[in-house]
């Protein structure tokens, strides 16, 4: 489970909110002891809002320049792979198709993995907006060759409403 948080880590003593994950061995488990997401863990940004899918390979979360919590700048949405659940995220981009001027968080997925829902100030007001999304190979990145079945979206706005609210 990702969370974020603005504890001082030997990396960022300043405490920059960062992405951490952690994780429990049932629904009745304690989680264990958060992790920073150390290949997403930046000196200059935080990282926040993570949404981590079911299999544990896709991260979306948003990012923006340290201070930015404060009003300093917007955030945008990023999307972050690995190849299996013990490896790192060796491929984070920002979702250019969805990110504005304006103030772009808190991504979420559907179930179904079909729609990205996200928040966005773009029309002046904090509104939820959606997106479609299509699976993708992790080969069309030209990494080294995937295992057989991995996959990661490719994010493309619903026509007609990814610049308004829905």
């Amino acid at each position: 489970m990702p969370m974020a948080s603005a504890r001082p880590a030997a990396r960022d003593p300043s405490g920059t909110y960062q992405t951490y994950l952690t994780a429990r061995a049932g629904a009745g488990a304690s989680f264990g002891v958060p992790v920073a997401i150390a290949e997403l863990d930046y000196t200059n940004r935080s990282t926040v809002d993570g949404f981590l899918t079911d299999d544990g390979l896709t991260l979306f979360f948003s990012s923006a320049p340290a201070g930015a919590d404060a009003g300093a700048a917007p955030g945008d949405l990023y999307v972050a792979w690995r190849r299996s659940t013990d490896g790192p995220f060796d491929v984070t981009q920002p979702l250019d198709d969805l990110n504005t001027a304006a103030d772009e968080r808190d991504p979420w997925l559907s179930p179904d993995g079909g729609t990205l829902y996200f928040t966005s100030d773009r029309s002046g007001v904090l509104q939820i907006y959606t997106a479609a999304v299509a699976p993708r190979s992790l080969a069309h990145m030209r990494l080294t060759p995937a295992p057989v079945g991995s996959s990661m979206p490719l994010i493309r706005p619903t026509p007609g409403t990814s610049r308004g609210a829905r």
